[in-house]
């Protein structure tokens, strides 16, 4: 082998290279969508664009060189498996690997997770990985005075700046496709944008500041029970009380709940959606750090006992009286009485006994769903809500037939709609005035336009991840203290998730404060004009 071929900085020419051909395919194919390449300037535009991964490589892996010739080696195996990692999910979800993303992938539970392993990613693996990782270890780095690499660490991304530096007139077509083109630049999409989501948590970990105190109405007979069920990756289109073909509502229907239409989320990913239904501010607050003292704190704060079950994760800090995961209530549960294994149901284990014990005027209950949380679909409900069939039972949802990812989907759907039926059976068991409210924190891709699962960002993602269901559920005794018109209710339009702080307080009988009537759903339902923004 030529002496030349193993000098440090060669590797690092060559890995550099190596790193933009081999782990760029959605780039590439995001160029080959969007260039008219019968024209010579969209082939100097791809070459500008292939540039800056080259470069940020070549500064990377020159800064190794310069400590040693196994560290370089060791980063470079570590960079080829992290990059064949991502390129994976990213092939086989289309997902783009922005900061929303990233927020979504460090907020997502150990069970979550364990339901995207399939043998498919270990051999991608090892072909994408292993394939450059082997050729690394395989080559000889010979040693070279110090002076040689740090005149090569200086070279190298001169001579690719002055290149990219001669394209300038590509950069305007590069700025206007920033996002699109900077989320697939491996491994700095990932590395990038998970540091901005730590720094973006190291800010959210302040505590919040406290929100003014609520007004109570003066008290009545029944304490007030609210219960806000937060769903997971629920579309509206597949909820047949908003003109879905199959029945995916019939158990809420026959209970009474009523369905809004036209809701949407304020983005496509679970962290940023809860931010978004926890604040006063509502939509405008899609941060959490723009967002407040959460709901569940400021009610407990304010004197109201707050109980949060969640079979899931990206909730903001929060301080209540009592928190649960799906977990410990399985653990805590007698031997022969224990909910599901892993199944929304087991929220609801014991619940009526908390309620029924509790000497509160005020109980605020959160129920934070695992709902239709892909890719695993089939695993979100017990065999007997397998209603549709045949039904998707691979995490490579491309491997499967649309009607057969369709089936699995909506199983899950009708199966979040038991459940809430259940709970309004619950509610009507206790003596109180009592109501629950259901709103999806986002949509879910199933397909469309080849998109999969969720987590898009908001000004690119298409409606199957942004409309979602919203429902409502009111004890006769509410019903009659509010003297709600459900036909006004069914008639709203413009409710979003920003309006779920108002109307939870409202239903407790809170007002002041950061309370906005106009906000608030049932207070609207009252009024001659819904008069909602």
């Amino acid at each position: 082998m030529p002496r030349a071929l193993s000098h440090p900085m060669a590797i690092v020419l060559g890995a550099a290279v190596l790193n933009s051909i081999w782990f760029h395919g959605p780039l590439w194919g995001y160029l080959g969508r969007h260039l008219d390449f019968a024209q010579s300037q969209a082939w100097t535009t791809a070459l500008a664009v292939a540039l800056i991964p080259t470069l940020l490589s070549l500064v990377f892996f020159s800064g190794l060189a310069l400590v040693s010739n196994r560290l370089l080696k060791l980063g470079l195996i570590l960079t080829f498996f992290c990059n064949a990692l991502a390129l994976y999910f990213m092939q086989q979800y289309s997902v783009v690997l922005d900061k929303s993303m990233l927020s979504n992938v460090w907020n997502t539970n150990p069970d979550e997770a364990m339901q995207l392993l399939h043998p498919k990613l270990a051999l991608d693996l090892l072909l994408w990985g292993g394939i450059p990782s082997a050729l690394v270890g395989w080559w000889p780095i010979r040693s070279v005075p110090w002076w040689q690499k740090c005149v090569g660490a200086l070279a190298l991304p001169l001579t690719g700046g002055a290149l990219l530096y001669a394209l300038a007139f590509t950069w305007l077509w590069i700025d206007q496709h920033a996002g699109e083109v900077g989320s697939r630049l491996l491994p700095w999409s990932y590395v990038i944008n998970s540091a901005r989501h730590w720094q973006q948590a190291a800010h959210d970990s302040m505590t919040f500041s406290p929100l003014p105190d609520a007004t109570p109405a003066p008290g009545s007979r029944r304490p007030r029970v609210v219960v806000l069920v937060i769903g997971e990756s629920a579309r509206a289109d597949r909820h047949s009380a908003l003109g879905y073909a199959r029945p995916t509502n019939e158990y809420t229907q026959a209970v009474g709940a009523v369905s809004l239409a036209g809701v949407q989320a304020c983005a496509s990913y679970t962290t940023a959606a809860l931010n978004c239904i926890l604040s006063h501010r509502g939509n405008e607050a899609p941060e959490r750090s723009a967002m407040g003292e959460p709901l569940p704190s400021y009610l407990q704060r304010q004197g109201v006992e707050v109980i949060w079950r969640t079979a899931n994760s990206g909730h903001p800090p929060i301080q209540v009286a009592r928190f649960e995961t799906l977990g410990d209530i399985q653990k805590n549960c007698r031997a022969n009485d224990c909910p599901p294994d892993r199944l929304d149901e087991g929220l609801l284990y014991g619940l009526k006994d908390l309620l029924t014990q509790s000497r509160s005027e005020r109980i605020l209950v959160v129920l934070h769903l695992s709902g239709s949380h892909g890719p695993k679909y089939h695993e979100k409900y017990p065999p007997q809500f397998e209603r549709f069939k045949p039904v998707c039972r691979s995490v490579i949802l491309q491997d499967c037939d649309q009607a057969s990812l369709n089936n699995a989907y909506d199983n899950s759907i009708l199966y979040t709609d038991h459940v809430l039926a259940r709970l309004a059976e619950l509610l009507r068991q206790i003596d109180a005035s009592s109501a629950w409210l259901y709103v999806a924190d986002h949509g879910e891709s199933l397909g469309e336009s080849g998109l999969y699962l969720h987590g898009t960002p908001r000004m690119m993602a298409p409606k199957e991840q942004i409309d979602i269901p919203m429902m409502l559920w009111f004890s006769d005794t509410l019903r009659r203290e509010f003297a709600l018109d459900t036909s006004r209710l069914k008639g709203m339009t413009g409710v979003g998730q920003g309006h779920v702080f108002h109307t939870v307080m409202g239903l407790l009988a809170l007002s002041g404060g950061p309370y906005q009537a106009p906000l608030d759903v049932f207070n609207a339902s009252r009024s001659r004009s819904t008069n909602v923004p």
